[in-house]
């Protein structure tokens, strides 16, 4: 099966340089335990609830690029599932494997 099967097309995304704040409100808003992190077109790193969790207190001042996990694994809309989790994408503490341009896959 390819990733385009399962992916969530045009996810919801957040840039580097938006407060941590803006980043939990949004996911609590659509019910997201992550966010692709976007800079200029390219995927640059995975915000998650984790990663809020441990910046608790300090979401206001804190950037998404202090918490988020970077460098992301990321893998085309046509790649199977299985190459996926073969690169391990889908087993890093962000539980996300962005499919980029086309939109995000992640396990529940």
């Amino acid at each position: 099966m390819e990733m385009i099967h399962v992916m969530t097309r045009h996810p919801e995304t957040i840039h580097p340089d938006d407060t941590l704040a803006k980043a939990k409100e949004m996911m609590d808003a659509a019910g997201f335990r992550r966010l692709p992190v976007v800079k200029a077109g390219e995927v640059v790193g995975m915000l998650t609830e984790r990663d809020l969790r441990a910046h608790a207190g300090y979401l206001e001042s804190s950037k998404v690029n202090a918490a988020m996990s970077a460098p992301m694994v990321s893998v085309g809309p046509h790649s199977t599932v299985q190459k996926g989790h073969a690169i391990d994408c889908c087993s890093t503490k962000s539980a996300g494997c962005p499919s980029w341009m086309a939109g995000c896959w992640s396990e529940s």
